[in-house]
């Protein structure tokens, strides 16, 4: 009898730990997304370093989710001046997802901010190319 109470105790903890972990990945995968893959808060860079990290390291999105993660992520290390960071993950964003143009965008603005206008120039072409083939084939983003 005691080993069936323990053993359905372990069940109900289980349930409900996984419930908990699957209520927060919810939650940081809100506050890295926010709404329409757009960051639910820049004024707050480390929760959305935070979400986004969270989301990154859960193994559960790949390919263009993982990179508006990553994309989203370097947003929040931008704010909180942490620019290398921030560039590492624009760049790899792009790995991810190729034609992900707000990556290619914003890994372009620091290249202009950083004086390294070739490569900036070589970003917004590419942003370039790729509205423009979105157009084409009447989509809103590859």
């Amino acid at each position: 009898m005691m080993r069936m109470i323990a053993g359905g105790m372990t069940v109900i903890a289980a349930v409900l730990l996984h419930e908990a972990v699957q209520a927060q990945t919810e939650q940081q995968w809100a506050l890295c997304y926010g709404k329409a893959d757009v960051p639910a808060d820049l004024e707050w860079p480390e929760i959305l370093i935070s979400g986004c990290t969270a989301v990154i390291q859960s193994g559960k999105r790949s390919g263009h989710d993982l990179a508006v993660a990553f994309t989203n992520r370097g947003l929040g290390h931008r704010r909180a001046f942490q620019f290398e960071r921030a560039f590492e993950d624009f760049s790899q964003a792009i790995t991810l997802d190729s034609a992900y143009t707000p990556a290619y965008y914003h890994r372009g603005n620091m290249y202009l901010e950083r004086g390294e206008i070739q490569r900036a120039g070589q970003d917004f072409d590419q942003v370039a190319r790729l509205k423009q083939r979105a157009a084409e084939l009447g989509v809103e983003e590859l």
